[in-house]
């Protein structure tokens, strides 16, 4: 999966943090986020619509792999 890979170790809830990374990347690559990968350990209840959020120990912690691409399950 291509994407764009964004820091955010701040205190926020984890909804806030996708806001931020996904207004990002919209704004930079006008281009639709559909998925967003995160580490397991950063994971809380969150739902956003029109976006699927996965956990994968293949991201770093505190990290959010923001991607165009649907994920593969």
């Amino acid at each position: 999966m291509t994407g764009m890979l964004w820091l955010d170790n701040s205190k926020d809830p984890l909804a806030k943090k996708i806001e931020r990374a996904v207004a990002y990347y919209q704004n930079k690559y006008a281009k639709t986020v559909r998925t967003v990968i995160i580490h397991p350990q950063d994971a809380e209840d969150c739902t956003i619509p029109g976006i699927s959020i996965h956990p994968s120990r293949e991201c770093l912690r505190h990290h959010l792999l923001v991607s165009e691409e649907e994920a593969d399950d």
